[in-house]
C-alpha cells in the first residue's frame, strides 16, 4: 500500500512519431496537480521495464509522480525504434523528455510549474540540453555523473565504449560540429535553472571533469546548483 504501480504510457513526439514511457502517480492521491519528475535513462541504447525502482517508489512516497520516458533509442520496442537515436544522441532524447513533459501536463498528471528533469549519465544528455534550449520549463534538473563532453568521452572513456559515439554521434573526423552541438559543456552558460549535480571522483567511464566544467560555469555566473564529488 506504501508503494505506486507503474503504468506503461505513450504519447507522440514533435517529429509525430510515437513515444514510449512508464508513469507512476504519488501514492496519496491529492485534489492538486502533483509535482513530477520527468527521467531520461542512462544507456542511452537501455530502458525502463516495469520492474521495482527504490529511487521511484522514494519520490511517489513523497507526493511526487514520475514519468520514466523510453526515449526513441530505447531497446524493447523494435529494431527500428533503437536506431533511430543512430546519429541524433542529444536529440531524439531530448525531445522525448520534453514531449513526455508536454504529456504530463495535456493530460492533468502534473502541475506545470513544478516539473524537475533528473537523468544519469548518457540521460544527463538529455537533461542538460533542455535546459539549454528550454530555460524556465523545469523547476531544476538533476543529474548524476552526466556526459557534458562528447569530444573528450571519445578520446577518455574506457575501451568497452571507446567508440560507441560513432553509432550516436557519427565519425569524429566528419561529424565534430554535431559533438560540439551536442556537449552540454561548451553552452554550460545558457543553463539558468537550479541544478543538482552527483558523481563519483573514481569513475572511470565519464570523468569527474564533466561535471566540474558546468558546476564551474554556475559558480561564475551565481545560478544556484551544488556539486557533490564522491571520494573513493
Amino acid at each position: 500500500e506504501s508503494l505506486s504501480d507503474g503504468r506503461v504510457v505513450q504519447w507522440r513526439s514533435a517529429a509525430d512519431e510515437m513515444v514510449h514511457g512508464i508513469y507512476y502517480p504519488p501514492v496519496e492521491p491529492s485534489a492538486e496537480k502533483p509535482p513530477a519528475i520527468v527521467t531520461s535513462h542512462g544507456g542511452p541504447t537501455a530502458q525502463r521495464t516495469l520492474a521495482f525502482y527504490p529511487d521511484v517508489q522514494f519520490f511517489v512516497s513523497r507526493g511526487y509522480a514520475v514519468l520514466q520516458v523510453n526515449y526513441r533509442g530505447s531497446t524493447g520496442f523494435g529494431r527500428e525504434y533503437m536506431l533511430k537515436m543512430r546519429g541524433e544522441w542529444g536529440k531524439v532524447d531530448r525531445e522525448d523528455l520534453l514531449s513526455g513533459t508536454q504529456f504530463l501536463v495535456e493530460n492533468g498528471l502534473a502541475d506545470r510549474g513544478r516539473m524537475v528533469a533528473m537523468g544519469s549519465s548518457a540521460g544527463a544528455v538529455s537533461v542538460l540540453l533542455a535546459l539549454v534550449h528550454h530555460p524556465g520549463l523545469f523547476a531544476a534538473g538533476v543529474c548524476s555523473y552526466p556526459v557534458t563532453d562528447m569530444l573528450a568521452l571519445s578520446a577518455e572513456t574506457h575501451r568497452f565504449e571507446r567508440h560507441y559515439n560513432e553509432t550516436l554521434l557519427g565519425r569524429l573526423s566528419e561529424a565534430e560540429a554535431v559533438y560540439r552541438r551536442r556537449s552540454a559543456l561548451f553552452r554550460a552558460d545558457e543553463i539558468v535553472d537550479p541544478l543538482l549535480l552527483f558523481h563519483g571522483a573514481d569513475d572511470s567511464v565519464v570523468p569527474p571533469k564533466q561535471s566540474a566544467g558546468i558546476a564551474a560555469s554556475m559558480t561564475q555566473r551565481g545560478v544556484p546548483h551544488e556539486y557533490h564529488l564522491f571520494e573513493g
